[in-house]
Parts: C-alpha cells; sequence; structure tokens
C-alpha cells in the first residue's frame, strides 16, 4: 500500500509564505475595490446540501462535485460554485428586502476540472451580485466593476466578451427546432464549430435567410458594428429586443470609459435555462480558460 501522507492530492496544492502573501494582497485589493463600489461581502458555508446546486445541471454538471454523506444519509457537496448559494441567500434571506441589494464575496470553491489549463480543483472564486434590478445600468455596472477587478490584479491585457441570450432564443423560436436540437445547436455555437452548426441547419427545414444568420453566428463577433450589421437581417423582435440591450449596456460601458476592453460576442450562448440576458466572459494570454464569467440569471 502506498503512503501518500507528504503529498497532496492532484488539483490542490500548499500555497507557501510568498504566494500566500501576494494571494492574501490580491484578496485585499479587490475587497476594498468592491467595497468602495457599495458592494458589502457575504459568505455562505463550504458545505451545501446537494440540492442547491442539482436544479440547473447547466450551470454546475453533478459528476463535477465532491459529494458526500451527513448522518442522516442526506446528500452533501464541497461548493462548486460561489454564486447559487449567494442567489440562495437572496431568495432566503433577503427576500423582502426593497430596492436593489448589492453584495460581493471571496472564497474557495471546489470541482473538477472541465477546463483544462491549469484549473485547480480547489480554487478561490471572487463575484459580485446585484440583485432586485434588472437594467442595462446595472448590468454595465457589474461588467464595469469586473473589468476594474482585473485591473487591480495587475493585468491590463485582457478583453471581456458580451454576449446576449435572447437574441438566440429569439432566433431559435423563429425556426421551430424542439428544444433537444435547440440544445445541441446551443452547444456547437458556443463551441464555433462552424461545420456541425451548417449540417444540423440542413437537416432541418429552415428558411433560406434564417439559415445564412444561423450559419453566421459563431462568426458574429468583434465591435458594435456587429449589431448594426444583424439588425438589418433580423425580424424576430424578441432578438431585436435583446440587441437593443446589448447596444445600451457598451454605450454605458464607453461613457465609463472601458469600452476598450469589450467586444461583442453574438455567438456566446451559454445555458439557456440559466441566464436571461446579458453574458459575458473575460480572456487573457496564456489561460486556457475564462478569468471571469457572468451574467443576467
Amino acid at each position: 500500500m502506498s503512503n501518500w501522507k507528504i503529498y497532496t492530492p492532484e488539483g490542490v496544492q500548499d500555497i507557501l509564505i510568498e504566494d500566500c502573501f501576494i494571494k492574501r494582497n490580491l484578496e485585499q485589493k479587490i475587497r476594498e475595490l468592491l467595497r468602495k463600489y457599495g458592494f458589502n461581502e457575504v459568505e455562505t458555508p463550504t458545505i451545501e446540501f446537494y440540492d442547491v446546486f442539482s436544479a440547473d445541471e447547466d450551470m454546475v454538471h453533478q459528476e463535477q462535485m465532491f459529494k458526500f454523506f451527513d448522518q442522516q444519509g442526506r446528500i452533501l457537496v464541497l461548493r462548486p460554485d460561489m454564486t447559487v448559494p449567494v442567489a440562495r441567500i437572496a431568495a432566503t434571506k433577503y427576500r423582502d428586502i426593497s430596492g436593489s441589494l448589492k453584495v460581493f464575496y471571496i472564497g474557495n470553491a471546489f470541482a473538477y476540472n472541465e477546463h483544462g489549463g491549469g484549473r485547480q480543483k480547489e480554487f478561490t472564486q471572487a463575484g459580485v451580485e446585484v440583485l432586485g434590478v434588472s437594467t442595462p445600468e446595472a448590468d454595465a455596472e457589474v461588467i464595469y466593476t469586473a473589468i476594474n477587478a482585473v485591473k487591480a490584479a495587475g493585468m491590463e491585457n485582457f478583453q471581456i466578451d458580451i454576449g446576449q441570450v435572447e437574441f438566440f432564443k429569439g432566433i431559435m423560436e423563429e425556426t421551430g427546432l424542439s428544444s433537444q436540437d435547440i440544445e445541441q445547436m446551443r452547444v456547437l455555437i458556443d463551441r464555433k464549430d462552424f461545420l456541425a452548426v451548417e449540417e444540423l441547419v440542413k437537416s432541418h427545414n429552415i428558411n433560406t435567410d434564417l439559415k445564412q444568420l444561423i450559419f453566421d453566428l459563431p462568426a458574429l463577433f468583434g465591435s458594435t458594428d456587429v449589431i448594426e450589421r444583424v439588425e438589418k437581417i433580423t425580424v424576430n423582435k424578441r432578438s431585436l429586443k435583446a440587441l437593443e440591450n446589448l447596444r445600451s449596456v457598451l454605450s454605458i460601458l464607453e461613457d465609463y470609459g472601458v469600452g476598450k476592453f469589450v467586444s461583442v460576442d453574438l455567438g456566446m450562448v451559454q445555458s439557456l435555462n440559466y441566464y436571461t440576458g446579458i453574458i459575458f466572459k473575460g480572456f487573457t494570454h496564456g489561460i486556457g480558460f475564462p478569468i471571469l464569467s457572468g451574467g443576467r440569471y
């Protein structure tokens, strides 16, 4: 039998003196920034009931979670994500609050690695939530805060891609596809798998103009010119409303002076069941997974 007592499991690590100092200093910088922007800190348990995360497979896949049982036989998990527990707090502890609620969190989460690129099974996650308000201003505030948090971490060379899930939902309404086919389409477009998207579209009776728009979805990213171009060929009211919402958020970010960090990606179609509007991901060179992500839910 092997003796593992001097080792750590794969995907976790000891953080030694110098790195621990840097990590704590970075966390404090972010904490101070978020407080400056009017966010108040909350803390959730490291251990949660499995049911908290099982309702939406699109957010956290069950096979990614570290699961175990309590003395009553109930399934518990090490929290794989901080967002869902904060939503639980909002729904149970702050449900009667009037107006908006701005909270932030910094803590460790635990998940089996699905991204590669060096992500650990135990990782520190920081985030903000603006609850009780659903306006372009609120969405822009969250993205603006994320940009400044990344800058506080010492990074300047990064990009935030912004999309709108309602745009995709509107297009899918026009196709008449089944929910199963729509989910398959979503996955392929999110992967920017042009050939597979084309094959799937051709296998269904969809009008020519709509087919072409769907073919183009994985490539619809770049400056705000993308929105203007797509508006000319989009007839679905739900999709047009989504484009207008996206334009408003981008305009606010431009006014905030952070326009150079953001770009449009209409082919970004994250979980359709979880997200309901603006979505975004942040990337930087040398890291094989998003350094940040979020959206309206």
